[in-house]
Protein backbone atom coordinates (compact mmCIF):
# COMPACT_ATOMS: atom_id res chain seq x y z
CA UNK A 1 0.00 0.00 0.00
CA UNK A 2 2.71 2.04 0.69
CA UNK A 3 4.06 2.29 -3.17
CA UNK A 4 1.00 3.06 -4.19
CA UNK A 5 1.18 6.35 -2.03
CA UNK A 6 4.61 7.12 -3.90
CA UNK A 7 3.50 6.98 -7.12
CA UNK A 8 3.18 10.53 -8.73
CA UNK A 9 -0.61 11.04 -9.36
CA UNK A 10 -3.04 12.99 -11.79
CA UNK A 11 -1.41 15.89 -13.42
CA UNK A 12 2.50 14.96 -12.24
CA UNK A 13 1.80 11.88 -14.80
CA UNK A 14 0.28 14.03 -17.20
CA UNK A 15 3.04 16.25 -17.69
CA UNK A 16 5.64 14.10 -16.96
CA UNK A 17 4.14 11.73 -20.25
CA UNK A 18 3.76 14.96 -22.43
CA UNK A 19 7.29 16.12 -21.82
CA UNK A 20 8.31 12.89 -22.55
CA UNK A 21 6.30 12.56 -26.01
CA UNK A 22 7.14 16.51 -27.03
CA UNK A 23 10.73 15.05 -26.62
CA UNK A 24 10.84 11.88 -28.77
CA UNK A 25 8.30 14.13 -30.87
CA UNK A 26 11.21 16.81 -31.25
CA UNK A 27 13.73 13.99 -32.14
CA UNK A 28 12.16 12.20 -34.75
CA UNK A 29 11.19 15.36 -36.43
CA UNK A 30 14.78 16.57 -36.17
CA UNK A 31 16.28 13.39 -37.33
CA UNK A 32 13.82 13.36 -40.55
CA UNK A 33 14.78 16.68 -41.25
CA UNK A 34 18.48 16.17 -40.99
CA UNK A 35 18.13 12.82 -43.30
CA UNK A 36 16.04 14.63 -46.02
CA UNK A 37 18.24 18.14 -46.03
CA UNK A 38 21.07 16.42 -46.30
CA UNK A 39 20.14 13.45 -48.32
CA UNK A 40 17.66 14.60 -50.12
CA UNK A 41 14.41 12.97 -51.16
CA UNK A 42 15.09 10.11 -53.60
CA UNK A 43 12.36 9.15 -56.11
CA UNK A 44 12.52 6.63 -58.36
CA UNK A 45 9.94 6.30 -61.38
CA UNK A 46 9.81 3.12 -63.00
CA UNK A 47 9.02 4.37 -66.41
CA UNK A 48 8.59 0.98 -68.15
CA UNK A 49 5.41 0.16 -66.30
CA UNK A 50 3.99 3.33 -67.88
CA UNK A 51 5.87 2.90 -71.72
CA UNK A 52 4.06 -0.96 -71.15
CA UNK A 53 0.83 0.58 -70.69
CA UNK A 54 0.99 3.36 -73.46
CA UNK A 55 2.04 0.53 -75.52
CA UNK A 56 -0.85 -1.21 -75.16
CA UNK A 57 -3.57 1.57 -75.58
CA UNK A 58 -1.43 2.08 -78.93
CA UNK A 59 -2.12 -1.36 -80.21
CA UNK A 60 -5.79 -1.56 -79.12
CA UNK A 61 -6.38 1.46 -80.74
CA UNK A 62 -4.36 0.66 -84.01
CA UNK A 63 -6.28 -3.06 -83.98
CA UNK A 64 -9.57 -1.13 -83.98
CA UNK A 65 -8.43 1.92 -86.04
CA UNK A 66 -6.47 -0.10 -89.06
CA UNK A 67 -9.57 -1.67 -90.18
CA UNK A 68 -11.36 1.31 -90.99
CA UNK A 69 -8.44 3.34 -92.03
CA UNK A 70 -7.18 0.42 -94.74
CA UNK A 71 -11.10 0.41 -96.24
CA UNK A 72 -10.65 4.98 -96.90
CA UNK A 73 -7.55 4.07 -98.17
CA UNK A 74 -9.09 1.82 -100.66
CA UNK A 75 -11.83 3.44 -101.59
CA UNK A 76 -8.98 6.28 -102.73
CA UNK A 77 -7.11 4.38 -104.54
CA UNK A 78 -8.68 4.70 -108.15
CA UNK A 79 -8.82 8.47 -107.68
CA UNK A 80 -5.19 8.23 -106.85
CA UNK A 81 -4.02 5.80 -109.64
CA UNK A 82 -5.73 8.46 -112.06
CA UNK A 83 -4.25 11.41 -110.91
CA UNK A 84 -0.53 10.16 -110.97
CA UNK A 85 -1.35 8.58 -113.93
CA UNK A 86 -3.61 11.81 -116.12
CA UNK A 87 -3.07 11.44 -119.33
CA UNK A 88 -1.91 14.98 -121.04
CA UNK A 89 -0.33 15.12 -124.23
CA UNK A 90 1.11 12.12 -124.38
CA UNK A 91 2.24 9.81 -127.26
CA UNK A 92 3.12 6.41 -127.38
CA UNK A 93 6.07 5.39 -129.66
CA UNK A 94 6.86 2.10 -131.18
CA UNK A 95 10.71 2.15 -132.49
CA UNK A 96 11.83 -0.80 -134.11
CA UNK A 97 15.53 -0.10 -136.31
CA UNK A 98 14.84 3.33 -137.92
CA UNK A 99 11.34 2.65 -138.00
CA UNK A 100 8.98 4.80 -135.35
CA UNK A 101 5.72 3.56 -135.50
CA UNK A 102 3.21 6.01 -133.03
CA UNK A 103 0.05 4.81 -131.40
CA UNK A 104 -3.20 6.27 -132.22
CA UNK A 105 -5.06 8.02 -129.30
CA UNK A 106 -7.28 5.29 -128.81
CA UNK A 107 -4.80 2.40 -128.55
CA UNK A 108 -3.04 5.20 -125.98
CA UNK A 109 -6.37 5.69 -124.22
CA UNK A 110 -6.45 1.73 -124.04
CA UNK A 111 -3.26 0.82 -122.58
CA UNK A 112 -3.83 3.70 -119.73
CA UNK A 113 -6.69 2.07 -118.52
CA UNK A 114 -4.99 -1.37 -118.79
CA UNK A 115 -1.86 0.12 -117.02
CA UNK A 116 -4.47 1.99 -114.49
CA UNK A 117 -6.39 -1.37 -113.52
CA UNK A 118 -3.54 -3.35 -113.25
CA UNK A 119 -1.71 -0.75 -110.67
CA UNK A 120 -5.30 -0.16 -108.77
CA UNK A 121 -5.41 -4.37 -108.75
CA UNK A 122 -1.76 -4.59 -107.27
CA UNK A 123 -2.63 -2.05 -104.80
CA UNK A 124 -5.75 -3.61 -103.77
CA UNK A 125 -3.51 -6.78 -102.93
CA UNK A 126 -0.64 -5.21 -101.17
CA UNK A 127 -3.74 -3.84 -98.51
CA UNK A 128 -5.64 -6.66 -98.36
CA UNK A 129 -2.41 -8.58 -97.48
CA UNK A 130 -1.11 -6.76 -94.72
CA UNK A 131 -1.24 -8.06 -91.18
CA UNK A 132 -3.16 -5.35 -89.49
CA UNK A 133 -2.43 -7.24 -86.23
CA UNK A 134 1.28 -7.48 -86.47
CA UNK A 135 1.08 -4.03 -87.56
CA UNK A 136 -0.85 -2.70 -84.40
CA UNK A 137 1.60 -5.23 -82.20
CA UNK A 138 4.48 -3.53 -83.83
CA UNK A 139 2.77 0.03 -83.33
CA UNK A 140 2.64 -0.84 -80.05
CA UNK A 141 6.70 -1.67 -79.53
CA UNK A 142 6.98 1.18 -81.35
CA UNK A 143 5.54 3.58 -79.19
CA UNK A 144 6.57 1.81 -76.07
CA UNK A 145 10.44 2.40 -77.44
CA UNK A 146 9.62 5.55 -77.68
CA UNK A 147 8.31 6.51 -74.49
CA UNK A 148 11.12 4.28 -72.40
CA UNK A 149 14.04 6.61 -74.46
CA UNK A 150 12.23 10.30 -74.51
CA UNK A 151 11.43 9.84 -70.85
CA UNK A 152 14.20 8.57 -69.92
CA UNK A 153 16.32 11.14 -71.84
CA UNK A 154 14.00 13.69 -70.40
CA UNK A 155 14.51 12.68 -66.92
CA UNK A 156 17.85 12.65 -67.10
CA UNK A 157 18.17 15.85 -68.11
CA UNK A 158 16.36 16.99 -64.56
CA UNK A 159 17.73 14.67 -62.38
CA UNK A 160 18.66 16.98 -59.45
CA UNK A 161 15.55 19.27 -58.18
CA UNK A 162 14.54 20.83 -55.05
CA UNK A 163 11.28 21.69 -53.05
CA UNK A 164 11.19 25.56 -51.42
CA UNK A 165 9.97 25.05 -47.59
CA UNK A 166 9.91 27.75 -45.38
CA UNK A 167 13.55 26.53 -43.94
CA UNK A 168 15.31 25.82 -46.30
CA UNK A 169 15.84 23.64 -49.57
CA UNK A 170 15.41 19.83 -50.16
CA UNK A 171 17.46 18.11 -52.64
CA UNK A 172 15.31 15.65 -54.99
CA UNK A 173 16.37 13.23 -56.98
CA UNK A 174 14.82 11.88 -59.82
CA UNK A 175 15.99 7.97 -60.95
CA UNK A 176 14.80 6.02 -63.35
CA UNK A 177 14.32 2.42 -62.64
CA UNK A 178 14.94 -0.80 -65.09
CA UNK A 179 13.12 -2.88 -63.36
CA UNK A 180 14.08 -4.65 -59.58
CA UNK A 181 16.05 -2.62 -57.33
CA UNK A 182 18.97 -3.50 -54.88
CA UNK A 183 17.39 -4.70 -51.68
CA UNK A 184 19.26 -2.66 -48.97
CA UNK A 185 18.12 0.20 -50.63
CA UNK A 186 15.57 2.50 -49.11
CA UNK A 187 13.96 5.66 -50.97
CA UNK A 188 10.93 7.50 -50.20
Amino acid sequence: MKDLEKRPRGIALFWGGLFVGMAVTTLLVAGVFYHLTNRGLVVTLEIDELARYIGEQIEAQAARELPRVLEEVKAQVPALVKKQMQSGNRKAEIKISDISIILPPSALAELDNYLRGTVETTLYRLLDGMELDILASDLGYQAREMVTISLGEELAARQNLSIETWWGKIPVLLEVGEGEEPKDRVDY
